[in-house]
């Protein structure tokens, strides 16, 4: 019988042998694949051209909304509709991708001119993401009109789209220098652009005076536009390095919220965020809140409990909402308020780096772009496409002064076109006489000479030739001509901003001065420029403070602030601790344990401890400190409390086991001599000598006790 084939021999079968390559033969492909990969994230994905500051799926979208007249003045459409129109004829990629841009293009937290705007939930500063394509409905603003409104193949280059079905623009009209207005974020292969946000009024100003006088300094324009102005407003701390960004294009921007000291609750709260948390609140709030607690980690397989990064901190609450941000962040007495909001800044996203990198494309040419050169490149893009409007413009009138003439023209032989027209044989033997001058029948001899003399051109025989003749006869002469001379006028216009360099100058000004003035008082500046050290993480010494502690039969823990009745004073500094009937004693630590409100919390709540306990005490940390257990086998006994010291912030420790139930446990006062428990007194001293479980005083037991020191 044959030997059973192993499975090792099986699986060699289907593994070839061990090939080796010489890499070098592939380094061309690899080489040449990378950097056609590599080109076509950089051109048609992820960065934006400076001339309309759109990438390639947000011109798409907008093109897409303009074409279907998904317009401000218009009604509302499905975002999941717009998305499918958007997939199935331009940008054919993931619906959640292109759904994702066109939200983000209506988020005001994110933009300062937005160009769409959203009905339903189109998510939030805070973090909540917008609903699903087919809940929610969105249409252009002002501005994303603006990006329409004069869009056509003769002013900006069309080419087709992926599958040759129809014809897509390859740039935007934009009339105002919008990617420096809402900024841009994105990343390429090698490359990234992560512009900030300005104000409008600001670079339309900026880029006003640069047109005015191109060899202005970087330095003047910062009078004019002096950095970023964030939607969320906040502080930039480093303005004296944003020349030196705006010269070279590169560079980082310190950014922080902005908190305030309400003293009457001695609370902080932060009113603004920094730019780089916004769309993210929820996560900053959760953060600060974790600050607040101690954590555990694990240090070779070990446990470790941390404190919290925020002793100083009593808790956080998230007060925003429709009347603006409010995080509050109440602290602890006696804590110094400067150190606090210093050490918040240092240890959170309160303070953060925006990092700037002005990569962008102009036809499909790449750059690192200075303030001044995108100015220069947006200019001569301005320039070029009024150039093509008026050219545009200039040639439609033109066409309307060659008809204006021909009817002019008629109107000296109005008969004779009449005739011609009455018994010519159809449009196209109309338009034939008209160019020619040749005779028909039908028509009266007399007419003959001046229809030989007709010599209208193929435009104007067009038009007289679709005329009806009622129209033909009630033409107004003087009204001709008075529209001949406004054409006239306006030609002569059009063909100077076409021809003069500076009329197109004053024209963009005018147009940018005009486009600015229409801003409401919402584009004041939000964001602060400053100059402030980076913070630093201090140590906050929080005061020690009294506190007042207490527990009743059922568990239940009061600490507060003031004195009430029954309650032991302690300190902030100091450890509470609680004893189960196994002799087990439980930690809380006062640093770091919020005030307690009616009639309090649970031991089991605050600690670890699953029975029921039998006594507080708060004298552990006192050398001289002794306490009282009773047993309920009726050992009595008096130990050291410092026994129960331990070096770290442990939560829990026992001193020995048990064999009997802790029956209950109190401290002993400082200055007593004596204790009555149950009608019968014994010297503290005495009962301290004890040796093993304690004295046994009572031999039947107890179940119930009644305790008096003297």
């Amino acid at each position: 019988m044959a030997k059973k084939r192993k499975s090792k021999d099986k699986i060699k079968e289907f593994v070839p042998e061990e090939q080796t390559y010489n890499v070098a033969e592939f380094a061309p492909m690899f080489k040449s694949n990378f950097l056609d990969y590599a080109m076509y994230s950089i051109v048609s994905r992820a960065l934006p051209d400076i001339r309309d500051g759109n990438k390639p799926v947000q011109r798409r979208i907008l093109f897409d909304m303009g074409i279907n007249k998904n317009t401000s003045k218009n009604p509302f459409v499905k975002v999941a509709r717009r998305t499918g129109s958007v997939i199935g004829q331009w940008h054919p990629h993931g619906d959640s991708s292109v759904e994702e841009a066109l939200t983000n293009m209506a988020a005001p937290w994110k933009h300062t001119m937005p160009p769409i705007q959203i009905k339903g939930n189109g998510g939030s500063v805070f973090g909540d993401p917008p609903a699903a394509g087919r809940y929610i409905e969105a249409k252009t603003t002002a501005t994303g009109d603006a990006y329409v409104n004069n869009l056509n193949n003769q002013i900006v280059p069309f080419v087709n789209n992926y599958d040759d079905s129809a014809q897509e623009p390859l740039i935007l009209p934009a009339g105002l220098p919008y990617l420096l207005i809402n900024g841009s974020e994105g990343i390429a292969v090698g490359f990234r652009i992560s512009l900030p946000t300005h104000n409008p009024i600001e670079v339309v100003n900026a880029f006003v005076e640069y047109t005015k006088n191109p060899k202005v300094s970087t330095e003047e324009l910062l009078q004019i536009m002096p950095g970023p102005d964030f939607p969320t407003g906040g502080e930039i701390t480093n303005a004296s390095e944003l020349l030196e960004i705006y010269r070279t294009g590169k560079g980082n921007i310190r950014v922080r919220g902005k908190i305030r000291y309400d003293k009457k609750d001695n609370s902080l709260h932060v009113y603004e965020v920094p730019f780089t948390s916004a769309g993210s609140i929820e996560a900053l709030v959760t953060t600060l809140t974790n600050a607040t607690q101690e954590t555990v980690q694990k240090v070779k397989g070990r446990e470790r409990k941390v404190p919290p990064k925020y002793p100083w901190a009593k808790e956080i609450e998230h007060h925003s909402g429709k009347d603006g941000i409010d995080i509050k962040i109440s602290l602890k007495r006696g804590v110094n308020v400067e150190q606090a909001i210093q050490d918040l800044y240092a240890k959170t996203p309160l303070e953060a780096t925006f990092p700037y990198e002005f990569n962008a494309l102009n036809q499909q040419n790449l750059r690192c772009y200075s303030l001044k050169q995108y100015f220069k490149e947006y200019l001569a893009f301005q320039n070029d496409i009024i150039q093509k409007e008026f050219q545009v413009d200039y040639d439609k009138k033109v066409n309307r002064m060659e008809i204006i003439k021909g009817l002019l023209i008629m109107q000296t032989m109005i008969d004779e076109v009449v005739s011609v027209a009455r018994n010519a044989d159809g449009k196209e033997d109309l338009k034939d006489i008209l160019m020619t001058g040749r005779i028909i029948d039908g028509v009266p001899k007399k007419y003959h000479k001046t229809i030989k003399s007709f010599a209208f051109s193929q435009e104007q025989a067009e038009y007289i030739a679709t005329l009806p003749i009622y129209r033909i006869t009630k033409l107004n002469y003087q009204a001709l001509v008075d529209e001949g001379r406004k054409l006239q006028k306006d030609m002569d216009y059009a063909q100077g901003i076409i021809t003069s360099p500076i009329k197109r100058r004053n024209l963009i000004i005018k147009r940018h001065q005009e486009a600015i003035s229409t801003l409401d008082e919402q584009y004041e500046r939000k964001t602060v420029l400053c100059d402030i050290e980076k913070a630093t993480a201090v140590e906050i010494e929080v005061k020690e403070q009294n506190l007042h502690v207490a527990i009743d039969k059922y568990g239940y823990v009061r600490i507060e602030e003031k004195p009430f009745e029954t309650s032991i004073q302690t300190t902030n500094k100091r450890r509470l601790g609680f004893f189960d009937t196994t002799g087990m004693l439980y930690f809380i630590y006062l640093d770091e344990t919020k005030p307690t409100t009616g009639k309090g919390s649970l031991v089991s709540n605050i600690t670890d401890m699953t029975s029921h306990p039998v006594g507080l005490t708060t004298n552990v940390e006192t050398e001289s400190a002794k306490g009282l257990f009773i047993f309920a086998d009726g050992n009595i006994k008096v130990s050291p409390l410092n026994d129960f010291m331990t070096k770290t912030r442990r939560k829990s420790v026992q001193k020995a086991k048990t064999k009997f139930d802790l029956l209950t446990y109190v401290d002993i006062p400082q200055d007593a001599k004596t204790v009555t428990i149950n009608d019968k007194t014994f010297k503290i001293d005495k009962l301290s000598q004890g040796h093993g479980h304690g004295r046994n005083e009572f031999k039947s037991g107890l179940t119930d006790v009644s305790i008096e020191f003297k």
